[in-house]
């Protein structure tokens, strides 16, 4: 599953960006139903704003991202390191937006790899996302409540 990107790329082209990094976290897991191992190592999903959509992900997370559906995946080893990797999942991107969760570590490699990137905070851009409920999160929602509901009556019948 992947939520509809379009408010996305919407954004990225009204701040001028070319492309959104999001890192493990809430997120990812929002948009894709996916929650990898948020590490040291860098791992994410890039929404580029022409409507291009990859994923960079150490070795062993790579199936796992490998299951977001569109995207085109580039998996990394420790042996080669991740510069590589970043500098092909950024290939055209001059101006990137971040979260603010964004690990300092991954920001820098970031910058290694791709000198001369503009890297600036996404000013909630996805955070904006997560404030409207999809049809189904409603339906979740409906539903966790009458579980309480029930688990409360039957606490008081004990």
């Amino acid at each position: 599953m992947v939520a509809d990107l379009e408010p996305i790329r919407e954004g990225l082209r009204a701040a001028g960006a070319d492309a959104v990094w999001i890192h493990p976290g809430v997120d990812l897991r929002h948009l894709t139903g996916l929650a990898p191992i948020a590490m040291e190592r860098p791992t994410a999903l890039v929404v580029l704003a022409d409507g291009g959509l990859r994923a960079l992900a150490p070795e062993m997370l790579a199936p796992e991202l490998g299951e977001v559906e569109g995207a085109d995946v580039v998996a990394w080893g420790d042996g080669e390191g991740p510069a590589g990797a970043i500098a092909r999942v950024l290939d055209g991107v001059s101006r990137l937006l971040v979260g603010e969760s964004l690990p300092a570590g991954v920001a820098f490699a970031l910058k290694a790899a791709r000198p001369g990137l503009d890297v600036a905070l996404d000013g909630g851009l996805l955070a904006a996302l997560r404030e409207r409920e999809r049809l189904d999160e409603l339906e979740h929602l409906r539903a966790a409540g009458r579980h309480a509901d029930d688990a409360a009556a039957w606490i008081a019948t004990q």
